[in-house]
């Protein structure tokens, strides 16, 4: 699973510094120094290769520098992903996560009355996944619409399963939790996989739609209270 996604090397480096902080002022140098050997042992895979060259500049620069300059730095290091749709997909979802995630949640959080830490986790999501359904239905001919609502409570089962991995290198009893939790997340995963999808643009359009007017609603309130 960890040499699947970025977001997956992004759970393991906040264990690893939260870990070695601890009992080293280093650990931030050490958790990237085992994330570059884990990104070589996993066979440098597209997306996990921009994700650790997102992670070592996006500490020197700002975030979206560093997100146009993980995308260079990796076809830099291995030319042939620059067709790669792994890499498509990353890189359009780092955009959306980047540019849309946090005006949204805020947008959101402002509307529903719901805390940010909520919207923010649900903005980032939705972002990622609207900016790639063209993409999906260009290569697929077809989306699943209900993964914007999965998506969410899919990410805070795959990260708690990760951290408690991670966690039972140290603590070996907490395997036994292991077990009963990969049934539900193998359980979620066969219901979400049933979910509908459509080859139609219409819903999508809609969606985006509303997106436009939500940013709209924004740029004017701002002028507004600007004058």
């Amino acid at each position: 699973m960890l040499a699947l996604s970025g977001m997956h090397l992004a759970v393991l480096s906040s264990i690893l510094e939260a870990i070695l902080r601890h009992f080293t002022k280093r650990s931030r140098g050490l958790s990237t120094a085992f994330l570059v050997l884990f990104t070589w042992l996993s066979g440098s895979k597209a997306s996990l290769l921009r994700a650790l060259c997102y992670r070592i500049v996006g500490r020197l620069i700002d975030r979206e520098e560093a997100m146009l300059l993980s995308f260079l730095l990796t076809i830099m290091i291995s030319p042939s992903y620059a067709s790669s749709l792994a890499l498509c997909y990353a890189m359009l979802s780092l955009s959306a996560i980047c540019l849309l995630s946090m005006p949204l949640a805020k947008e959101m959080s402002m509307l529903t009355r719901l805390p940010l830490s909520l919207t923010v986790g649900l903005m980032a999501s939705a972002s990622a996944l609207l900016l790639t359904v063209p993409l999906t239905m260009d290569v697929f001919s077809s989306y699943t619409l209900g993964a914007l609502l999965t998506s969410v409570p899919a990410s805070a089962l795959i990260s708690l399963y990760l951290t408690l991995s991670a966690l039972t290198l140290l603590f070996p009893v907490l395997g036994y939790l292991l077990v009963p939790l990969e049934r539900i997340v193998t359980l979620f995963f066969s219901l979400t996989s049933k979910l509908p999808s459509t080859s139609s643009w219409v819903p999508y359009l809609v969606m985006a739609g509303l997106l436009c007017l939500l940013i709209i609603s924004k740029a004017v309130r701002r002028m507004v209270d600007f004058r």
